[in-house]
């Protein structure tokens, strides 16, 4: 875990380093530099809601990586389950950074964005021990899983809609940019939501079936 930590801080340093030199935009004079001012005003006071939104997507990343590595361990053998879950971890990872890049790029700073410093956290959906791990009953492992997906995504979703209802607010300075940027993360998030609620419906029609949950795993 300590080698996530700092690929994390690697990685956020890298690409504020990159995203100094491509803020910049070139005048009619070629020589000449000038910072191209794209600061949102929504984004500064916002600032807070963005990072935990961020902080959202990267968190649930490990969860997922972690939670992938139970399932596709020697104890559970399921590697279908173990697919999904590192595609998922994957896909966030990458949304955290994008939105990390999207403040930086809209005027956000390191030192504003992380006055405190930032860390991640991650645990994996399974319990592990000597007394529960492998879980006795692998269909509910799977269902267990699947609500842990539903509730991040639910997160995600109301977190997201929460900053687009500001970013399209006549109360606010209105940001079109943001509300579109924000616009196909909700779809793509409502759909998670509604794929999960469809696993969980389908697993506890069969979760008591060890043959029919292994050709549910071998379908993912």
């Amino acid at each position: 875990m300590d080698r996530l930590f700092v690929t994390v801080s690697v990685i956020l340093v890298l690409l504020a380093s990159a995203l100094v030199v491509d803020s910049e935009c070139t005048t009619d004079n070629e020589d000449v530099q000038q910072p191209l001012n794209t600061e949102s005003k929504l984004l500064m006071e916002k600032s807070t809601d963005m990072k935990s939104l961020m902080k959202m997507f990267l968190d649930d990343s490990l969860t997922y990586l972690l939670t992938s590595q139970q399932f596709g361990s020697q104890y559970m053998q399921r590697p279908g389950m173990a697919k999904l879950l590192s595609k998922a971890s994957d896909k966030n990872w990458e949304k955290g950074l994008d939105l990390l890049k999207k403040m930086l790029q809209r005027g956000g700073t390191i030192d504003k964005i992380f006055p405190t410093g930032f860390s991640l956290s991650g645990t994996g959906y399974l319990s592990v021990g000597d007394d529960c791990f492998p879980p006795a009953d692998v269909g509910q492992s799977y269902i267990k899983t699947f609500k842990g997906l539903l509730k991040s995504s639910l997160d995600l979703f109301t977190q997201m809609n929460s900053i687009h209802i500001n970013a399209v607010s006549v109360l606010n300075s209105v940001d079109a940019e943001i509300a579109h940027y924000l616009d196909e993360k909700l779809e793509d998030e409502a759909k998670n939501i509604r794929e999960m609620k469809g696993h969980i419906i389908t697993l506890g029609k069969m979760a008591s079936y060890g043959v029919a949950v292994d050709i549910f795993d071998s379908n993912l």
